[in-house]
């Protein structure tokens, strides 16, 4: 599969230098803080598969790949994304409260949950359907 996927908790906006060089003037950076999205490895997915992608954040214990920072820069554009509503709302991925929790929740039993999976609609411009199924201009 060709893409990342992640949802922005946060843009921070920073001025920078090297610590090591207190002369230099500083430098502004934009930041985004990002909650990663994995594939679902059990779910069959792509054209092949006749489905849509499905995913699922990244699990927090897997610590060092479930949040990042990325340079803005390096996105190639937003994606729609479907919540799955046939499965389970769950904490299990991030337990507790936390504000890099997608806030949606429909009564107070889903405040502190995220959905289990989301679909990719690839179908949701023909820019996005060619960035997928390939054999478009600059795609």
């Amino acid at each position: 599969h060709a893409y990342m996927y992640a949802w922005v908790v946060k843009v921070f906006h920073v001025n920078v230098r090297l610590a090591d060089a207190p002369g230099e003037d500083f430098e502004h950076m934009d930041i985004l803080c990002v909650r990663w999205y994995e594939l679902d490895p059990s779910f069959a997915s792509g054209f092949e598969a006749k489905r849509l992608y499905r995913l699922r954040f990244v699990p927090v214990d897997a610590m060092d790949d479930s949040f990042g920072f990325v340079d803005p820069s390096d996105i190639i554009r937003g994606v729609h994304l479907i919540p799955v509503f046939a499965h389970s709302r769950t904490n299990e991925l991030l337990p507790g409260p936390s504000v890099a929790r997608q806030e949606m929740p429909f009564d107070e039993d889903d405040h502190d949950t995220d959905f289990r999976y989301y679909y990719v609609n690839i179908f949701v411009d023909r820019d996005m359907f060619m960035r997928y199924y390939g054999s478009g201009i600059g795609h």
